[in-house]
């Protein structure tokens, strides 16, 4: 009788401090800068879009797992008020040739591209790309803590990229690079702001400064 209660109170002592052990695991101490990812959220897998996607506000936010390339034909929309998540490392938005991002907000309703942790830090994911024939359109949108690639949060090499009331923010370096085929009438860039100012790599004569805060 005396060993199967020594034996019940060992398995009792051991069983406690296994729950204390899992629970300090998953505390913020234990995980430097843990991921925030709501019940619910939409995992989304990286890789190359196969037909045209629309990413809506009833399923943000949106945890991206992986690069997601736009590829020439498709077209990725994205609603206002969607929030994207990207975990930390190479995760990046890519609009190829012939590809299309069209990515509208609101005011009261902006559309964010951010880190996925909980702690964010600039330069927790790569950004968004956009390269020649890719066309690109963001209104009210903010992109925030990137920049892991070359320091930057924002590249546009396309010709045909409207950025417009659009905030670029907490970027590991340079908040926006424009290439040279961007220097071109049909690209448009207005009423978007920095913070901290940052400087631009390139900026075309025609584009309006965006406002330095």
């Amino acid at each position: 009788m005396k060993s199967r209660l020594w034996l019940t109170i060992v398995s009792c002592s051991l069983a406690l401090i296994a729950l204390g052990l899992i629970g300090w695991c998953m505390s913020p101490t234990a995980q430097a800068r843990p991921l925030e990812r709501p019940l619910s959220s939409t995992i989304w897998p990286g890789g190359a879009l196969v037909t045209n996607t629309t990413w809506t506000l009833a399923d943000s936010p949106y945890f991206v797992q992986g690069a997601i390339v736009i590829p020439a034909g498709i077209t990725l929309t994205i609603q206002p008020g969607v929030e994207v998540r990207f975990p930390p490392g190479y995760d990046y938005l890519d609009v190829q040739n012939g590809g299309t991002l069209s990515a509208q907000g609101a005011a009261a309703q902006p559309i964010t591209f951010t880190s996925a942790l909980t702690n964010p830090q600039p330069g927790d994911w790569y950004g968004l790309y956009q390269y020649a024939g890719g066309r690109l359109s963001l209104n009210h949108c903010t992109i925030d803590y990137g920049g892991n690639s070359a320091n930057i949060a924002l590249t546009l090499y396309g010709s045909e990229a409207q950025v417009q009331n659009c905030t670029i923010q907490h970027s590991l370096g340079t908040g926006i690079y424009l290439g040279t085929s961007y220097m071109t009438p049909t690209s448009k860039m207005w009423r978007c702001s920095l913070r901290p100012a940052r400087r631009f790599i390139k900026r075309m004569s025609t584009c309006s400064p965006p406002t330095r805060i």
